[in-house]
Order: structure tokens, then sequence, then C-alpha cells
């Protein structure tokens, strides 16, 4: 993705066009309170170098050398930047992810060498929960009995729960016969504890037998021929050229919708750039055969999402900036909103995606971060309709084109500071998280993405500068959403839970405990740091975490339901491996009080995650990630229900006040799912099975 000077673009910018949503055919922006406000500003330099800035001439910050001092044969030189306070801001979450890392590291090896059990560490609790930190009698879990030579339980099925831990530099520390609990949702229905509890006809039965590939392999491929519907539509136009004659105004309100909606929690484009270079090149080329064009296409078919979300949600389509006048306004469908519904249950903006698909298949050896970046909005469309295994090919194809980005030629000359090189820190991490979600859950090998996370940095989000107009008021929204930060921290979390997985989901032989309280609770503790270190413009109050910063704006909804959503993911994954440690401890074993407490907290964090709270209960074409949460949902289920049916009395006092409302609604969700999705469906059957049993 070459960065254009700003007098090449000139003469290609699209300008802004108001979106008409009355009812009327009025499209006034005085009488329409919807309509997009236009802003027409020159092109401003975000650091004209020293002559330009003395004679206060346009400067095109072209380096070495603008191109005023080439042609007047001048000196160029560009003073220090001062970081700016969205700098400050960002220095400051990469150091917290520093010292949370290290501070992990460090005490998952004291832990690891401390053989003694009455000498284990415990750190402080975190703030504001009753932790108790007495010891009490250290009941040892026989896992050893689990993994080697128990007569009760299958070696096939317990190697899909414990596995060799995979070799890495994060992991190079474990002996070699360490092995590694499976970190998936899924792998729960595998439990010895947990097929105790299934009907005859379910245990062991290819039902419940790593269903989840199978059933995405087996489905048939979305429809190609979607468009008549809508053909006798004059606005559309005909079935042959209705891609063609679609008015500006339609393309403008749906790209609108995406960039409002979804590039926040997952900002795979730039703004600026899309709107001053992408739109101009896919639109003068009549949606063409080219990378802009197949871009731009599943921009819209996002963007009809995005309107068919809020129109779930009853919010307006393009909010004003005062909160209570928009919420006065609700949802008012603008004219063009025929063109994002589509029949027979299909997903919305179906008939762009088929128009992308039969020009991307003439592309499809194309290399460079545009073409990374069409196979993530891809993966983001299938993501939002539940194809989880397009999802995961469209990934893997994105993470791909990272690699030989990231080992080609030029590879070592990479400078990260730089707007480009920033582009595919965006990218990259935006792969790596939906991989892990979906290599998580189901039968597909990663791509090796993972071994780059220590060489790729977290993005820093520097704008891009333009002659548009259009670019530099979308770059005031974006920042007004402080989006950047959003994802900043959810990466951090990434890497938090990562360490989770490598250490206290990891068994030992010559360990004293499997799980180790002390690590869990050190995990705690910097999961805290990481919610505390949120700049305070996203913060959350403890005792409201699911409202929002702006109640009218779903964008907002949807990035603060991720982060609220990510803690919560936190507290419950990292303690999951003491559920299992109190669902096949022997009767005559006494249970650490230390290990029910970890257990309660466990089950306590699975309680009302806000993926499926609030507006998401109407507007469930918003959830984000919608297959990966429901994967945590079936987990936690399962894990309710084994506590619920424990012999043991005070296990089952574990269970929270609030559970059984809590699994109802997840019900709700697997039943609106179910019919998306077959791997949800067959979730929802075990389920019911489960429950009824």
């Amino acid at each position: 993705m070459a960065k254009r000077k700003h007098d090449e673009m000139a003469g290609a910018v699209i300008p802004a066009i108001p979106i008409s949503i009355s009812h009327d055919g009025s499209s006034s922006p005085e009488t329409n309170p919807a309509t997009l406000p236009t802003r027409s500003r020159p092109f401003i330099a975000s650091q004209a170098c020293d002559q330009c800035r003395t004679k206060k001439t346009k400067c095109d910050e072209d380096r070495p050398r603008c191109s005023t001092c080439v042609r007047n044969n001048l000196e160029c030189h560009y003073a220090d930047i001062k970081p700016t306070k969205k700098d400050q801001t960002i220095s400051k979450i990469y150091s917290s992810i520093y010292r949370l890392e290290k501070k992990i590291e460090d005490v998952a090896s004291l832990i690891r060498h401390q053989n003694d059990p009455t000498t284990e560490y415990q750190p402080k609790p975190p703030i504001g929960t009753d932790i108790s930190l007495d010891s009490g009698n250290k009941g040892r879990l026989s896992i050893a009995d689990v993994l080697n030579n128990s007569p009760d339980i299958k070696k096939a099925q317990m190697s899909n729960l414990f596995s060799s831990v995979p070799p890495s530099v994060s992991t190079s520390h474990f002996a070699h016969e360490a092995k590694q609990m499976s970190f998936s949702a899924h792998k729960i229905l595998q439990w010895p504890a947990i097929q105790a509890l299934l009907p005859d006809f379910l245990q062991g039965s290819e039902l419940v037998q790593d269903y989840a590939t199978k059933l995405e392999a087996a489905r048939p491929p979305l429809p190609f021929d979607v468009l008549a519907a809508s053909s006798t539509s004059p606005s559309i136009g005909g079935k042959n050229d209705w891609l063609q004659s679609l008015p500006l105004s339609v393309i403008r309100g749906l790209t609108e919708a995406y960039f409002n909606t979804f590039n926040t929690s997952n900002p795979i484009l730039d703004r600026g750039y899309f709107y001053s270079a992408t739109l101009s090149v896919a639109v003068e080329s009549g949606f063409g055969y080219n990378v802009e064009s197949c871009i731009l296409l599943v921009v819209l078919a996002l963007g009809c999402l995005a309107v068919t979300a809020h129109k779930e949600a009853g919010f307006p389509l393009f909010p004003l900036h005062n909160d209570a006048e928009t919420e006065f306004m609700g949802f008012i469908p603008p004219d063009w909103i025929e063109i994002t519904e589509e029949v027979d249950g299909l997903p919305s903006g179906l008939r762009f995606l088929n128009e992308q698909r039969r020009r991307f298949g003439f592309l499809i050896c194309g290399t460079g971060l545009e073409y990374v970046q069409c196979h993530l909005l891809v993966a983001l469309y299938y993501a939002q309709a539940v194809r989880v295994l397009d999802h995961w090919h469209m990934i893997n194809k994105a993470a791909v084109g990272c690699l030989v980005l990231l080992n080609g030629p030029n590879a070592q000359l990479i400078d990260w500071d730089t707007w480009e090189s920033d582009m595919l820190a965006r990218v990259f991490w935006n792969t790596l998280m939906f991989e892990s979600i979906l290599v998580q859950e189901l039968d597909v090998p990663p791509s090796g993405l993972a071994d780059y996370e220590d060489v790729v940095p977290l993005p820093k989000f520097p704008l891009y500068s333009s002659s548009s107009s259009v670019g530099i008021s979308s770059a005031v929204e974006d920042n007004e959403s402080n989006y950047q930060y959003h994802f900043l921290a959810q990466a951090a979390h990434r890497k938090l839970l990562n360490r989770a997985r490598n250490n206290i989901y990891t068994y030992e032989p010559d360990v004293s405990q499997f799980p180790s309280v002390g690590l869990s609770r050190e995990l705690q503790l910097q999961l805290e740091i990481w919610r505390s270190h949120h700049p305070p413009f996203i913060q959350q109050d403890p005792q409201n975490s699911q409202s929002p910063a702006s109640a009218t704006k779903l964008a907002t909804h949807i990035m603060s339901a991720m982060l609220h959503g990510r803690y919560l993911v936190g507290k419950h994954i990292m303690r999951r491996p003491f559920v299992y440690k109190v669902l096949h401890t022997p009767p005559e074993e006494i249970i650490n009080p230390d290990v029910l407490d970890e257990v309660r907290w466990c089950l306590e964090g699975a309680l009302d995650w806000p993926q499926i709270t609030g507006v998401f209960e109407r507007a469930r074409t918003a959830i984000p990630i919608k297959f990966g949460f429901g994967s945590q949902f079936m987990g936690q289920l399962l894990l309710f229900k084994g506590v619920e049916m424990s012999m043991r009395e005070e296990v089952r006092d574990c269970l929270p006040v609030g559970w059984e409302r809590w699994v109802e609604r997840v019900f709700e969700f697997f039943r609106d799912m179910a019919p998306k999705s077959p791997t949800l469906a067959r979730d929802l059957y075990i389920l019911e099975t489960l429950y009824k049993h």
C-alpha cells in the first residue's frame, strides 16, 4: 500500500455526499437531522519541513526532501516531533504490557521451582475481593493417575484434554514430560466428570466428539445468486447493471455505516486512506477487477450488516453529537435500506460479497498489504454471519499474507514508526487475535503467526495525511471514538491470556500442585492491573461496567462489550483448571479451601457477560465473534451442570447466586443462533439433553 502524495490524489477524491433517510425523497441537509455534515478544508500537513513552515507554503512531507525544497534546490530539514498526548498514552500502555508480561514470567518461574507446597508463593489478593490466603489442608489432585494409569479413564479421551506443550520461546522452560491442558471450551465436554453426566446414547458418541470442524466443513457455501429479491427496485437497477448504477449516496452511506460500527472494534482499514485512495480507484474503475474494488465491495457488505444491526437495536444509523436528541430520533430507515435486505434468512450484504468473490478469484495470487486487508474484511463478514470454517480460511490466508510481508526481502528494513508499517501491525494483530480463537476451538492448524508476537509491535495509529476533506473529517470522527485504545487494550489482554495458557494450564510431574493457586492469583492481579491501566476515557465503572460512554452509538456498545467481556473471559478461563480439579478429586481427599475459592470465583466470572445482555438481546447481528463467545457459553453451562451434580456439598456450594437465570439467558442465545450455525445447533442439542437428563 504505497502512500501517495496529496497532490497526486487531489483529482481522485470522492466528494462527501449527504445521505437521505427521509421517506419523501428529500435529502436536504437543513431539514434532515441524520444527514452527514461535510467539511471543506485545505490540506494540512501534520509536520511541515522548516523551509515550508518559515515561508508558510504547502509541504507534501516527502522524505528525505519535500517536493518544494527539491524544486527550489533548498536544504530540507524536519524538526523532531514532540510526543502528543495520544503518543504518551500509548507509550504508557506499552510500558504496562511489558511490566505485566515480565511479572507473570517471573512469578511463574518462582512458583515452578518451589517444590515444597508449604512455601508456595501467595501474593496479595485483588482489591475488593475476599480471597483468603490461609493455605489450610492442601489436597493433591492425582492428575498423574489421570494422565497415566487410571483404569477408569480412556487414554484416547485424555489425549484430547492434555497434550504435549508446543515448542516455542515462551514454553522452552518446561520439562520434556510437561503436558498442557486444552484451552478449548468445547473440550470440557470430554472431561470424565462431564461425560458421566451424559445419557448413555451420548457417551463416547460421535455426536459429542470433536464435531465443530466436521459440521462446519459439511456446510454448503453461501449461495451466489441473491439479486433477484431486489431487482425490481428502480433505485437499484436491473440484474446486470445494478452495481454500476449504484448511487454514490448509497456507497457513502454504507461505507460510513461500516466505519462507524465495525472498523472501530477491528481497525483493519485506515479511514482517511480509504476515502482518499481506495474508494476513488474502485469507483473510477466501475468496480473493476482490482483489489480496491474488492475491498470496497466487502466494506459495502459489512455496511449492510451494520444497517441491520442498527435496525435491530433501534439506534440511529448516523447519530448526532447530542445523545439526548439522538436517542429521541431512534432508527430512521434510509431510502436505500432495501438494498441491505436479503431473502430466506441469508446474511445482509451477501449480494456485495458475491460481487467481491466473483472478482477476487482473478486476484487470489496477489500479495501485499491490501490483499491481506481484503482477506481480513471477508473474514470479518463470515464471523458476523457465523460461518466459522469460512472465517478460518480467510484468516489463514491473511496470516500467510502477513508472514510473506514479515519475511520478504525488505523485512529487516521495516520502520514500525511509518504509517505503512503501522498498518501492517494493525492487520497483524487483528489476524492473530482472530486466529487464536479459531485454532483454540476448531481442529485446524495454526499458521505460525504467533511466533512473531514479540517481533511486531502494537500499532500506534498515526493519522494518514491527504488532501481529502472526507479523510480529515473522518479522522476526527475516529479520534473521538478512541477506538485505538480499545484495540490496544484487547491486544494486551490477548498477551495476558496467552501467558495464562502457557503457565497455569501446564502440568509438570515434578511440580507440587496443578493448578497453582499462587500463580492463578498473580494472574488475576495482573488482570485487575490491565483493567485499571485503561485510559480514563475508556475506563469502566466496576459498578456499572456494561454502560458505554455513548448510549446512542452502537459502536460504543460493541467496544464496551468487548472490553468488559475480555475482562470476564480472563476471570473465568484463568481459573477453569480448578473446576477440573474439584470435579476429579477422589472422594477420600480433602479439597483445599483456596481451591474452592478459585472455583467459586471462576463460576462468578461466567455470569452476565455483556455480549448477550442489554442492547445485544435484540441486536444479535451486532454481537462480535459470535462463535467464540458461543463456545465459551457452551463451556460455562457444562461447568455449571458439572458442579451442580457433584456429590460433594462443598463443591455444590460454589455455585453463584443467579446462575440458573444466566443459564436461561444463554439458552435464548443458542436458540437464536442455532439456525445460523450447525455447531451452535449441536451445542444447543447437547445442552438441552444434559439439562433435561
